[in-house]
């Protein structure tokens, strides 16, 4: 990227990222569901038919020589970015249950509950080790919400909030504003920085009424 902006801007430039919903899981369809589709599978379709394994980090695909188009998902690529970026997502990712389960409101079949369970344990447990460990001059804000793409709404910039573990509501505004201000800041920027929801029920976070909570209530 520096590469390729350097070519259309002068010096002393930044680049950093700034990603909405790239924290796919590999995640099994739900057993005895009809439609639900496998996450990976698809990304390994996709991977082998565009033959883009060159674009991948190195460093990736050596720890996946078998299957590394598995680089393709935010699970496995993500500890391997050393870019600065600031990433959102939600703890339950509605495209992802949505494209698992086969279902539009996965949240009310009771058969289900295990997969829903199981996407908020494996986003928060990966996001979390990212950012104590991994995660270089980054943010990372992840609301408890069933939504995907937040930052693609005022509701979700301004609205949304985030009740932290020290009982700060902080909405993505602000995070992305710090998260901007610690580039500048050598020092601080040389940390990951983490704001997780920190109630524990599917969509508990303070004003997390999104378009699929809604779509479902309407077909109620």
């Amino acid at each position: 990227w520096k590469k390729f902006v350097g070519m259309h801007a002068k010096d002393n430039f930044r680049v950093f990222a700034f990603m909405d919903s790239p924290p796919w899981m590999d995640l099994k369809p739900a057993a005895g569901t009809s439609g639900g589709k496998d996450v990976l599978q698809q990304v390994k379709a996709l991977a082998e038919m565009v033959g883009a394994e060159a674009l991948l980090k190195i460093d990736c695909t050596a720890n996946h020589k078998t299957s590394p188009w598995k680089c393709y998902l935010g699970q496995y690529t993500l500890r391997y970015l050393a870019t600065p970026y600031f990433l959102v997502a939600d703890k339950s990712d509605s495209w992802q249950l949505r494209e698992a389960s086969g279902q539009q409101c996965p949240q009310e079949w009771p058969e289900l509950s295990g997969l829903v369970t199981d996407l908020r344990s494996k986003s928060v447990s990966m996001l979390s080790d990212l950012s104590a460990n991994m995660c270089n001059k980054c943010t990372i804000w992840v609301p408890s919400c069933f939504d995907s793409r937040t930052s693609l709404t005022r509701r979700g910039w301004k609205d949304v909030l985030v009740t932290d573990f020290r009982g700060n509501k902080v909405n993505m505004e602000t995070a992305f504003h710090e998260f901007l201000e610690a580039q500048v800041d050598a020092e601080q920027a040389m940390y990951g920085t983490g704001y997780f929801e920190s109630c524990t029920g599917f969509a508990c976070g303070e004003m997390c009424n999104s378009p699929a909570v809604a779509e479902c209530n309407d077909q109620r």
